[in-house]
């Protein structure tokens, strides 16, 4: 549905390929929250490679780079990031295999609700670096579209994670336990996915991911067990200018609620998108996203919605390259001693945004 600028081709030669595409977001964020309210510039910088090695095989590679331009310069680059980073190889109908940082496998069906939204897409449950839920590192995937041509339209991914650890030994006090420590929330042990979507010729697809991971030691300190898994399922019409999406997701020790209560036992997501596309460049939006978790020890309830908001939105293409996005997120979370304790936000956010893409 999105109208999209073409990339720009920096190299081509032998079989060799690099482009490079990206976005320049002027935004600022409206909210009585001080710690969300105020400028939310930045650009988003893509680099993409790809080399034939053979009749069968070709080399790819991948790198997305944020570079945040509403902080002083003294502030340098702490807070630009590398959101993905892999490489590959592609197979043709033998389907493709890649490592680095990239999305993990449960994002195959949250995308469906999330990616479309212009700002507050998703966010029931997963995060970046959190076990296999939105972007992450440490995994490589595997993909295979129309399992090796035989049946159109069925695709799966298979996707492995190595650990993730902590920044020390909270048995023995010691420093550093690996070359990225991390806070716990951001942690992971081993683990692996799967995903699974059919693609039928009218618009509709049905899809299912699943993901299972070891805790570290340091997140088995809250005695809610060595584990953290969850599945989810969707569905999405996409066609004649309209977009539908539903997802539902069921996960364990996955997501992190705050500082207080820290990993949720269980959470149940629901989100639901629907968008219109206009052939004059309208595309109004409106979105539901649910995450209710279910804690054990926790001294505010055992059963509390972590996230809960209505999002409103309209992107108006002026061009190919140029878009003007109007975003507002109802929270309809109610402020209480859970949710600060916990550091959630309850206020509501209006966002206006230039877009330039390139």
């Amino acid at each position: 549905m999105n109208q999209t600028a073409t990339a720009a081709q920096i190299y081509n030669q032998d079989g060799n390929r690099i482009s490079l595409d990206g976005s320049f977001k002027v935004r600022y964020y409206s909210s009585k929250d001080k710690g969300i309210d105020g400028d939310q510039s930045k650009a988003k910088f893509t680099f993409k490679g790809e080399t034939r090695i053979s009749e069968l095989a070709t080399g790819f590679a991948r790198w997305e780079y944020n570079v945040k331009f509403n902080q002083a310069e003294t502030m340098g680059s702490k807070k630009n990031t590398t959101r993905i980073a892999f490489a590959g190889l592609s197979f043709g109908k033998y389907g493709t295999f890649n490592y680095g940082r990239d999305y993990g496998i449960l994002n195959d069906i949250n995308g469906w609700t999330g990616a479309p939204v212009p700002v507050f897409g998703g966010l029931s449950y997963d995060g970046i670096d959190n076990f296999m839920t939105y972007r992450t590192n440490n995994i490589a995937t595997y993909r295979n579209r129309d399992i090796f041509d035989l049946i159109d339209g069925l695709s799966f991914g298979l996707q492995v994670q190595g650990k993730n650890d902590g920044v020390n030994d909270p048995e023995r006090e010691l420093g550093p336990r690996s070359n990225n420590p991390r806070g716990v929330a951001h942690q992971n042990g081993s683990g692996a996915g799967m995903s699974l979507v059919y693609a039928l010729d009218n618009g509709i697809s049905f899809g299912t991911s699943y993901a299972n991971s070891d805790r570290t030691r340091q997140q088995r300190q809250d005695q809610q067990g060595n584990k953290a898994h969850g599945w989810n399922a969707g569905i999405k019409y996409d066609a004649n200018n309209i977009y539908l999406a539903a997802m539902y997701a069921d996960v364990h020790n996955i997501h992190y609620i705050g500082r207080t209560d820290g990993f949720a036992p269980k959470t149940q997501a629901v989100e639901l998108l629907a968008q219109y596309q206009f052939n004059w460049g309208l595309r109004p939006s409106i979105g539901y996203t649910q995450g209710m978790s279910k804690t054990q020890n926790s001294q505010y309830g055992n059963k509390k919605n972590t996230t809960k908001f209505l999002d409103l939105a309209t992107t108006y293409d002026l061009n190919k390259n140029l878009a003007l996005m109007l975003e507002y997120k109802l929270n309809l979370l109610n402020k209480s001693e859970f949710t600060q304790a916990n550091r959630i936000s309850t206020d509501d956010i209006f966002v206006t945004m230039l877009n330039y893409r390139f």
